[in-house]
C-alpha cells in the first residue's frame, strides 16, 4: 500500500486514470472469482488469445503426430486443446470415440459452427469435425 501511495505522489494521476485502474482491478478480480469452473479433460496449458497454436506441430512433427504423442505419453485418450480462445476436445482411441459418438451421441450432438473449419474443409461434410 505504501508503494501505491509513493507512486501517486511521484506520478500525478487524473481522476479518469484512477477510475480506469480501479475498474480494471475490480473487473479482473470479479472475473477470477466468478468464472465458471468446468470439469474439463487434461491438456497442455494455453496462451490467452493464441491457445495451443505455438505448441502444436512443428517443422519436424505434424499436428496429428503431436496429438498422438500427447495421448500416449502425457494426457491420455481425451485431450483439451485450444484453437485460439475456442476449446476443442480431441478423442484419440477407438474406445473413447465409440463412447462419444455412438453411446453418448446426444450429449455430443451440439457443436458450434465455425466458418474457418468450413472454409478449410471445403464444406461441412468432413468426418474429422463430425
Amino acid at each position: 500500500m505504501d508503494t501505491v501511495m509513493n507512486l501517486s505522489r511521484s506520478v500525478p494521476l487524473s481522476v479518469t486514470t484512477q477510475g480506469l485502474i480501479v475498474g480494471a482491478l475490480v473487473g479482473a478480480l470479479s472475473y477470477l472469482l466468478l468464472k465458471k469452473r468446468y470439469r474439463l479433460p487434461p491438456g497442455p496449458r494455453s496462451i490467452p488469445l493464441l491457445g495451443n497454436i505455438l505448441s502444436m506441430g512443428s517443422k519436424t512433427e505434424a499436428f496429428y503426430v503431436t496429438l498422438d504423442r500427447w495421448a500416449r505419453e502425457i494426457y491420455g485418450p481425451v485431450i483439451l486443446i485450444y484453437f485460439g480462445p475456442i476449446p476443442c476436445v480431441t478423442l484419440n482411441n477407438e474406445r473413447v470415440i465409440n463412447e462419444a459418438l455412438v453411446e453418448k451421441s446426444t450429449d455430443f450432438a451440439g457443436r458450434p459452427f465455425l466458418h474457418s473449419f468450413e472454409v478449410m474443409l471445403e464444406g461441412p461434410s468432413n468426418i474429422i469435425f463430425a
